[in-house]
């Protein structure tokens, strides 16, 4: 978002990098093969034309969607995981998200019992007997858990006190920027609306 967005004056001599660093980022960014990543990007991205062109963006975004399903539910490919693509879609293992609900069930369950205020901090890292000493000792986590969930993981930590708190401080970041989309641009809301995708992104 911040390369996409940035005013060329802020940028100054060096405004020409921006292909070049914007191209370097996409092919990172399809070289890790990471889902979230693409769907922060694309979504941030979008809300970036979504403010900048108003109506028109909203057309264009449709219409892309529509090619992509178009193009996914009509495509003769009979095993996408061979494709380029199917780094990203991994169909074999979509139905649990890479394993991801499986992960989330076992947040659910460590949790049961203790909805309310969780487990403690850090507990959410400790479901598979790692031990928080020795992680403490190397400064890292060791053998620690991963329910790649925040939102999973801050219920097992805090409990459903601890998931609101998160949760109002997405509405109020999402009340922001939707008050962002709605008034009129300057510079400032420029540079605000660059940090709300950023943030968006990372939300996705």
């Amino acid at each position: 978002p911040a390369l996409v967005a940035a005013p060329r004056r802020w940028l100054g001599r060096g405004a020409w990098l921006r292909v070049p660093a914007l191209l370097l980022a996409g092919t990172a960014l399809w070289l890790s093969g990471s889902r979230s990543a693409l769907i922060g990007t694309v979504l941030s991205v979008c809300l970036l034309f979504l403010y900048r062109f108003g109506f028109a963006a909203i057309l264009v975004v449709a219409c892309g969607t529509l090619g992509i399903y178009v193009l996914a539910t009509t495509s003769d490919i009979e095993d996408i995981e061979d494709t380029s693509a199917g780094r990203f879609m991994r169909t074999k293992h979509i139905r649990t998200l890479s394993g991801r609900v499986e992960l989330w069930q076992e947040g659910f369950d460590a949790v049961k019992g203790h909805e309310l205020c969780g487990l403690g901090w850090g507990s959410s890292r400790l479901l598979h007997g790692a031990d928080a000493g020795e992680s403490l000792t190397h400064g890292r986590g060791v053998g620690a858990s991963n329910l790649h969930s925040t939102h999973v993981q801050i219920l097992v930590d805090l409990g459903v006190l601890g998931l609101a708190l998160l949760w109002l401080l997405c509405a109020q970041v999402l009340w922001a920027g939707w008050n962002l989309l709605r008034q009129g641009r300057s510079e400032r809301s420029d540079a605000s609306m660059m940090v709300f995708a950023c943030f968006v992104a990372t939300l996705a």
